[in-house]
């Protein structure tokens, strides 16, 4: 048996289903097995066979206008498919390919303990619906007085009085305290990110939709254990972001540019330019300004390096930093600026 799932653009679930012996059919049409809504997806767009005797699943795109595709390679098959599989039907709709595991005692436990953050992510996004009527916060002028602490401590005893009055049914082994925060920090903070955004050691958060967050850590990248509840919880996280800096991210500007108060940098991108779901990156902006003792104690310049930098921009010579995402473009330029004259004017142009 196989497990076959089709994600819209925003990830959301189109279609899920177990697959055994047998031919379908992927496409629009009612005649379809496995029928996907999408404006850039065929009729009948492709077809997926599993073998009776074999049990392995191969896919084979029917000459369909948009093609499927297995990263940038366009399949024209019969392919084989391997257990994990990721493809793309058209231009945004993903099919996701797994093969069901045998089920057993500890693999039902397992499955019970894993199902777990799922039933507490509804969990979250009702008790936040709950929460958002019971402060009103769009109508009550008295939340308007409060200053973000206070305002915290409103929600939280919001979040505990539900939870004890037993208006929400909670999962069973749940921790309350934990969910109780997960509440709050997406009902008005910045949601799972929220401690990351507080770790020092943290340089740089990447979401790719509400169920990845990725992390940068001493040069290196994690997989954060944590997710948003729902795509509409990411959507509203990154409005909260960019609405304080007088900016906006809708259908019609969906990608944004920014820097924080505090000199981080903020990508978003909402579909319909972002295919699979809003992402989201923030690269932050160091408390301790590096000076150019930093970068040679790093071993990212010599002394001698060093030295001739600081030559340069007392004579006034012409500096060109250049590199990638990432490489230390700002952190270059910021360690260069030690060296300007107090009495100089600095004038910056950003596109």
């Amino acid at each position: 048996m196989w497990s076959v799932k089709v994600y819209s653009p925003t990830g959301d679930v189109l279609h899920s289903c177990e697959l055994g012996p047998g031919n379908y059919l992927l496409g629009k049409s009612p005649e379809c097995d496995i029928k996907i809504d999408d404006t850039f997806v065929s009729r009948k767009h492709a077809r997926l066979e599993v073998d009776t005797d074999t049990q392995t699943i191969t896919i084979e795109d029917l000459a369909s206008t948009n093609g499927t595709w297995r990263g940038t390679t366009r399949i024209a098959g019969p392919e084989p498919i391997t257990d994990g599989s990721r493809m793309l039907l058209g231009r945004q709709v993903q099919l996701h390919v797994e093969r069901v595991k045998a089920v057993t005692a500890a693999s039902v436990s397992q499955q019970q303990d894993e199902a777990l953050p799922q039933d507490t992510s509804a969990v979250s996004r009702e008790a936040q619906e709950k929460i958002l009527e019971y402060l009103n916060l769009r109508k009550r002028g008295d939340l308007s007085k409060l200053d973000y602490n206070q305002l915290r401590d409103e929600t939280r005893k919001a979040a505990q009085a539900l939870i004890l009055s037993g208006d929400i049914n909670l999962p069973p082994r749940v921790d309350q305290e934990a969910l109780v925060t997960d509440i709050v920090s997406e009902a008005i903070g910045f949601g799972p990110i929220e401690p990351f955004l507080e770790d020092e050691e943290v340089t740089e958060i990447m979401v790719n939709g509400p169920n990845q967050i990725y992390l940068e850590k001493r040069g290196k990248l994690y997989k954060a254990n944590a997710s948003f509840s729902s795509v509409q919880a990411l959507m509203n996280i990154i409005e909260r972001i960019v609405s304080p800096l007088g900016r906006r991210i809708d259908e019609g500007n969906p990608m944004i540019d920014a820097r924080l108060p505090d000199g981080s940098r903020v990508n978003a991108i909402i579909p319909p330019l972002a295919l699979t779901g809003p992402t989201l990156t923030i690269r932050k902006f160091a408390k301790e300004r590096f000076r150019i003792e930093d970068l040679v104690r790093f071993g990212s310049l010599s002394h001698e390096m060093a030295q001739f930098l600081e030559i340069c921009v007392k004579y006034r010579q012409n500096l060109v930093v250049s590199g990638g995402t990432g490489s230390g473009k700002t952190t270059t330029l910021n360690v260069l600026s030690d060296f300007i004259s107090s009495d100089e004017r600095i004038v910056t142009i950003e596109d």
